[in-house]
């Protein structure tokens, strides 16, 4: 996954997490991942002397964008982007509810993956999850952002862009596992119908 192009803000987080997205990628589906451990600095931390005097001043990105939910928001990409159906539908809680950009709220994990499988069997996406706040309290956590997807119809191979915002919200489950609660979309570009 190549994350170029996104914010300072957001690229300074894409540094830190795409170690965590290797390390999520050997995980099983849902698996607790400790945001701090997981992201720690490899090779005892040390900023590279090349960085600059400086670089070992700035501080770390702020803790609220190390949040769990981020690291199921970044994990659920990249299942989304290889078309791993049972994998994803592991992210979710049994009674999740899912509002997509048509507004209806869709509910339960059987509801979900037929959604789900349908938009798959047509399309080939690409997508890219930039979080932009992402917090957690107790066994409650959430990740907001910006997401740019390139769809693919795999029926004519015709391509185009969407994009909007995205709400994850996660609970936490028996065994320590992050899964998704809640999830909202919005789209600000329009699909050709």
């Amino acid at each position: 996954m190549t994350y170029a192009g996104w914010t300072n803000r957001s690229h300074r987080t894409v540094a830190r997490l795409s170690g965590a997205l290797v390390v999520l990628g050997s995980l099983a589906p849902g698996a607790p991942v400790s945001a701090q451990q997981s992201l720690a600095p490899a090779a005892g931390g040390n900023v590279p002397a090349s960085a600059g005097a400086n670089a070992a001043a700035k501080p770390a990105p702020p803790a609220s964008l190390d949040g769990p939910a981020q690291l199921v928001a970044q994990q659920w990409a990249h299942l989304w982007n290889t078309e791993s159906l049972d994998a994803l539908m592991a992210l979710y809680a049994k009674d999740a509810e899912f509002y997509p950009t048509s507004g209806e709220r869709i509910s339960g994990a059987a509801a979900l993956r037929a959604l789900f499988a349908s938009a798959l069997a047509a399309n080939k996406p690409a997508i890219t999850m930039t979080s932009v706040t992402s917090s957690h309290s107790g066994n409650l956590a959430f990740d907001a952002g910006d997401f740019v997807e390139i769809i693919t119809r795999k029926s004519n191979g015709t391509a185009f862009p969407v994009t909007g915002r995205y709400v994850l919200i996660c609970r936490q489950g028996p065994g320590g596992r992050w899964l998704i609660a809640q999830q909202m979309w919005t789209e600000s570009v329009a699909k050709p119908r």
